[in-house]
Parts: structure tokens; sequence; C-alpha cells
């Protein structure tokens, strides 16, 4: 059995980069550690504001729920970007998972462990440079949400420097937002409009920063000439938007890498239960708010004065501008190559600039960059200057046609590569299309459950899922965002793959809720899982577990989106099915519905089909009304039920004509089916309120797997044999009436 530790994230949304990024670090610390993970992805708590009822988002809270179970060890909860809501809010969506211990990230509760940012170092040194280094005073700042931790300790410091530096708060320079999530321009626009002076915006995240660019843009406002910009986060676009934003490098993935290191240490005793670690941000100077060309002079007058024999000095000068202060956890393999490519260039003599092998060797350095996976953390612009910087000080010793030779067929090896690479990107754009479209039609190619299942876990398996469960509840639960959902103490698994092998069983198998995370197999091919909510509309049908990596984190919401999408389908389907063959009135199989429950049973050693009329139907309907004859029909119905439900199949096959199939005839002798009717027809009788009693007329026909009968030659043999019953009674009680 695994007796490894489990560890529950709790994160927002995979559409979120911040969130995403906490993902990649503590996965990458629960694979050092060799710990299970499980990401609970339950979108955002009080989050109307942010998107609106329209999309349903709030139908996502209900994963965070299915982490309160019995088999997780410690949670780590992202609560200030999963609540968009005061501190209250915040406190009590905590509170909830009380009772393991908890690591919440950028803000603490109780005696919970907390890991964060120091916020207030790197807003202290942004605002620093603006004043000093760009003499910037009338500096505003697009703040964040109004009760956010974040938010409130960088505002705190940006108020701190400018004090500190003898410059009157102006608050009207100072805007609050929902959220910092991008997409909200209106923020930025209220803070230009009340400040058309501004020298200088700092924002509270890069997102709220590329609101502003937007709108500077579209007022013809030079970004770090005319207003200067800084950020917060430093995300991968930041060093790819024009001008480069400046930022505070606050890596999420860092959050999440010591949530995991730390929380395990304490959980092993190895630090205190209760700990706080603070995780260090670094200023990073970008033209955004930075004189142009500021850092590519001073890198040249930094190395213009080493000889070849410094050659260290200078590849640690060139590094130290490429990755601009990033120390990340993700990018120690990537230094390694960027210092075999830096190295190569500084060692450069005149004569290599004309030999081939230089090129060759150039472009194998290249390439093995490229084929790494923390490719993105390199800044293509800086490689380029870097070459540049190279390409000057060899000019002191050659001609300038040297020197444009070896810059352009550097620029054509850099061309091709990335030509190669984005082709290859076309080319998977286009692979995903495709299996979107392929996973669309399959998955909703609705047949028998069976199939339908096992072609959602097809096409799942396409996505490279190579671990995955079902879960669905016995009965969809119907929520609205201003309920809490009560979750069943049990749950369906409807099928599974298990290391690539599709599972779908035979027979209902129901898993407590509060044990999903104890299943013995679940973890033995997988450390890591994602849960989502399966929901369509205001219905809720289950969760999904997966072992979706975070490099396809993208395909996450279509996933989860689809599979509602079936299931409701499916739902929607069997609910149709239902009603065209069930009988209104009486809740009974209809005729089609009888025929094709009893085809089943036709290849079983002996069975019996009973054929039942309700006798003197339209002298009720024309006594009573029709009032009259639903009730005789609803009572006849019930005398059936209450005889033979436990025991076979019971259908309204006609106005006033039934039908029962018992598959294991040998149950009832003859004479007990008799006893049985006339028994509860009595019963039934008297709870009649009105002055009629309902009898039944009825006719057996037995038959058994070597006779080679369909259904409705069953029930014609039985309709002939309910005549002579009939036919019998009518005369019997002529002989009563002569008597």
């Amino acid at each position: 059995m695994d007796n490894k530790l489990k560890i529950g994230l709790l994160v927002d949304d995979s559409d979120n980069i911040f969130t995403t990024e906490i993902w990649r670090g503590a996965s990458y610390a629960a694979g050092k550690l060799d710990v299970n993970l499980v990401v609970f992805f339950g979108g955002f708590v009080g989050s109307s504001n942010i998107y609106g009822n329209s999309r349903y988002e709030f139908q996502k809270n209900t994963t965070y729920k299915f982490s309160k179970t019995k088999d997780l060890d410690l949670l780590i909860i992202s609560v200030s970007s999963i609540v968009h809501g005061n501190n209250r809010l915040k406190e009590l969506f905590v509170k909830e998972f009380e009772g393991v211990p908890i690591v919440t990230l950028n803000h603490k509760f109780g005696n919970n462990s907390l890991v964060t940012f120091d916020n207030a170092k790197g807003i202290e040194d942004a605002v620093t440079s603006l004043i000093q280094e760009l003499q910037c005073r009338k500096i505003g700042m697009i703040a964040g949400p109004y009760e956010n931790k974040g938010s409130d300790e960088r505002l705190a410091a940006y108020k701190k420097t400018l004090k500190s530096h003898g410059i009157v708060i102006d608050e009207k320079r100072i805007i609050h937002t929902a959220t910092f999530e991008r997409g909200y321009p209106e923020y930025a626009k209220k803070l230009l409009d009340l400040n058309p002076d501004l020298d200088a915006i700092v924002c509270a995240s890069d997102n709220l920063a590329f609101d502003a660019y937007q709108v500077l843009k579209e007022r013809g406002i030079r970004i770090g000439e005319d207003v200067q910009v800084v950020g917060f986060d430093d995300v991968q676009e930041a060093s790819k938007v024009n001008p480069p934003l400046a930022t505070i490098r606050a890596e999420a993935a860092q959050l999440g890498f010591y949530a995991v290191m730390d929380g395990v240490l304490s959980l092993r005793g190895e630090i205190p239960a209760e700990f706080t670690t603070l995780v260090d941000v670094d200023f990073i100077k970008r033209d955004s708010a930075a004189k142009v060309g500021y850092l590519e002079e001073r890198l040249y007058r930094q190395i213009v004065n080493y000889t070849k024999s410094d050659k260290d000095k200078i590849v640690n000068i060139l590094m130290e501008y490429i990755f601009n202060n990033n120390h990340s956890i993700f990018i120690i393999e990537a230094r390694k190559r960027v210092i075999d490519l830096v190295t190569f260039l500084v060692e450069l003599h005149n004569d290599d600039l004309f030999e081939e092998k230089t090129y060759t060797k150039f472009s194998n350095l290249i390439q093995e960059l490229i084929d790494l996976d923390s490719v993105e953390f390199i800044d293509l612009k800086r490689i380029l200057k870097v070459i540049d910087v190279v390409s000057q000080r060899l000019s002191d010793y050659r001609n300038n046609l040297s020197i444009i030779h070896f810059n352009q067929k550097i620029l054509q090896i850099i061309g091709m590569h990335y030509n190669t690479i984005l082709s290859e990107r076309t080319r998977i754009s286009c692979e995903e299309k495709r299996l979107v479209n392929i996973l669309s039609r399959g998955m909703l190619s609705v047949r028998n459950e069976y199939d339908n299942y096992n072609t959602i876990f097809e096409c799942l398996k396409q996505l490279n899922i190579g671990n995955a469960r079902l879960y669905l509840y016995e009965k969809p639960i119907t929520s609205y965002m201003t309920q809490f959902t009560v979750l069943p103490n049990e749950v369906i698994l409807k099928g599974s793959i298990i290391n690539g092998k599709i599972i779908i069983p035979d027979d209902k198998i129901l898993v407590k809720t509060d044990r999903i995370f104890s299943e013995k197999r679940l973890f033995s091919n997988c450390n890591e899982y994602v849960v989502n909510s399966v929901y369509s509309g205001t219905t809720q049908y289950g969760i999904f577990v997966c072992d979706l990596k975070y490099r396809d984190f993208v395909d996450l919401d279509f996933v989860s989106s689809q599979l509602g999408t079936v299931v409701n389908t499916i739902n929607l389907v069997e609910k149709l099915d239902n009603l065209s063959k069930h009988d209104e009135l009486t809740g009974l199989w209809n005729r089609r519905g009888f025929i094709d429950k009893v085809q089943g049973y036709m290849n079983i050693n002996k069975g019996a089909l009973i054929f039942v009329d309700l006798d003197g139907l339209k002298i009720i309907n024309d006594t009573y009304g029709h009032e009259g004859g639903d009730e005789a029909i609803i009572t006849g119905a019930k005398i059936l039920k209450d005889a033979f439900d436990e025991f076979g199949v019971i259908g309204r096959i006609g106005g006033d004509e039934f039908a029962v199939f018992l598959p294991n005839q040998s149950d009832f002798a003859l004479s007990e089916i008799d006893q049985l009717i006339n028994d509860k027809t009595i019963y039934h009788n008297t709870l009649i309120k009105r002055n009629f009693k309902v009898e039944l007329s009825y006719g057996i026909s037995l038959f058994d797997q070597y006779q080679d009968l369909t259904v409705r030659e069953l029930l014609d043999k039985a309709d002939r044999e309910m005549y002579c019953h009939k036919r019998n009674k009518k005369g019997n009680r002529r002989k009563k009436d002569v008597f």
C-alpha cells in the first residue's frame, strides 16, 4: 500500500497564469520529495462581480469540498486568489478545512502556516528607482483589491517610500481594483483621467500593467518616456511586450514550491508545525521604467576594457544581463546551456568568423537551448544583445566586413531555429484543433451507457491522460450561486483509466465521498492528480480526477466542460428514453419499454408472461368520467406492482391492458399467481374512494429457452388465455344469477 504523504493544493482556475505557476512549483517540489499531490481547481469564490453568473463559474466551488477528506495529510490554500471578498470571507473559507495542517499563500489566518512574498521590498526598490534614477515625482498606483494582504502590503510600501523621499501622498493617485487580472482597462483610464500629469504608474500586478499599456497607447502616451510603468510578478509575457515591462519578479512558482517543501518538513518534524516562509522578490529594470538603452549601455561599459584573460568575469557579466536577477528553481539547466553559449561567444577569435565549424557549433548550442522545457525563461532579445556586444568587441581586432558577415550568419541560424519552432507550434496547434473536433464528435456520439463512457475515456486517452476517474452523483444536484452544495455520502465510479487501460464497471461501484483518495491503485501509477467539477449550467454531475500534466493545463477546462456537456447529454437522452418507455399515468413501462426490457430475459431457462385486462373500464368511464377511469387504471397498476414488482417486469401496454413478465416462473405455481392477484385486488379495492370495484382478467403464457418465441408472440399467446379467463368469469356470474 502507498504510504507516501498526500498533499492537497487548493487553487482557483487553470486559466489564471499566477495559479498555474503555483501548480508548477508545487508539482516540482512534490517530485523532488516523492510525495503525492492532488490539485483542486475550484474556481473563484464570491466572483459574480468578475465573471457574472452566466458562465456558471461558481459550480467549480464544489471541487473544494472534496478536499475535506480523511486521506490528505496537508492542505495548501491559495486563499487570496480564490476568495474575491473581504478578509472575513477569506477567514471563513479557510476555517472550512480545519482538522488537517494548513499552509495558506500570501495571507495568514489563525495558527496556520504561511508562505508569502516579501511584497514591501520589491515595491520600495521600484519606487526608489523611479524617484532617484528617473526623477519621477508624480507617481500613481493601481493598487489591486481592498482587504487583500498582497495588495495592502504593496500599497503600504508605495506610501512609505514616497514619504521617505519627501513626496506628499495624494489619495486620488491611488486606484483600487476588484481583481489582479487583466481585462479591466477602466481602472487605468480612471487613474489617468484624474491625474493627466502622472510621470509614473506602479501596478500591483503585471496584468494590471498590461491594461495600463493598452490605455496609454490608445492615448498616444509613450511608455518608458512620457510615463514610466512598473508591474508586479514578472510573468513570462512581461519581457516580451513592447516596451519590455519593468516589474518586481515574484515567482508564483516559488510559493507553490516552498509551501510543499516546508509543509512536508513541518509534517516530518524538521521545522515547527506553524511556520512563515518569506519568498524573496527583485525589482527587474526594463525599458518601461529605465532610460532607453541604459541597460545595454551599462553592459557594454562593464566589459569594454576587459581582455581575453578576463573571460570568466565577462561571462558572469553577460549571464547576469541575460537572466536579469532570475534565480528561478526552473532555470538551472537553462543556465548551464546559456553559459556554454556565452562562453563560446566570448572565446571567439577573429579567424573563427569565417570558419564553417564556428557556425555549426553555434547552431548546435542554440538547438540544445531550444530543446529545453525551460526555454521560455530565456529572453531572446537579451541573447541577441549579448551577441551584438561580443561582435563589437571583435570589431576592435578586424574590419567591419567580418563583423557584418558574423552577425548575418548568427541571425540566419537563430532565424532558422525559431522558424522551426514556429512551424512545430503551428503543427501542434492544428493537431490540437483537429483533436478537439474529434473529441467533441466522439464524446457526443450517444449510444448505450457502456459505449458512451467507454468513448469518453477513449477520447481522454488522446489528451495524454494515462490515469483518470470519473465519479458521478447518483442523482444530479441543482445548484445556484446563493446556495451551498451538500455532497452526498457516496458517489458512483462510472469509469477509469488505470495506467492507460480503460475500465468501465459492469456493476454499480459506490465510493465514499470522503475516501476517494484512499483507493489503493489511485497513486500506484501516478503521484499527481488534478480534480475538477463536472457540471452543465446549474446542474452538477460529479467530479473528474486525472493525471493531466502542468504543460497540458490549457486542456483542463476544455476536458471538464466537455465532460459536463457529455454527461448532461447522456442524462437528457436517458430521461427522454425513460419518458418514451414509461406510461405517464401509472409510472409503469409502456408497450415499447416493456418489450425492450423483457427482450433481455429471453435467453433464460424458464419464464412466464401474464397478460392482464381491466374489466369494465368503459362502464366506469361512462359512469364516473375519465377521472374515475384514471383511478381504476392506477388501482390496477398498484395491484400488479404490489403483487409482482419485487419479482418481475410490469407494463401498461394499452388503454386497459397490462403485462407482467416473471423471469423465473418456478418461483410461483399458477395457483399462487391466482391467489396473489385476488388478494391484492381485494385490498386495493378497499382504498378506492368512488363506488366501484376493480376486477382484472388475465392469461398466462409459459416459455423456456428452447422455444423460438418473441416477446410479441408471448403477449399474443397470453392475450388469448386472458380472453378465456374473461369468458369463464362471465359464465360463472350467469350461473350465480340463475341459482
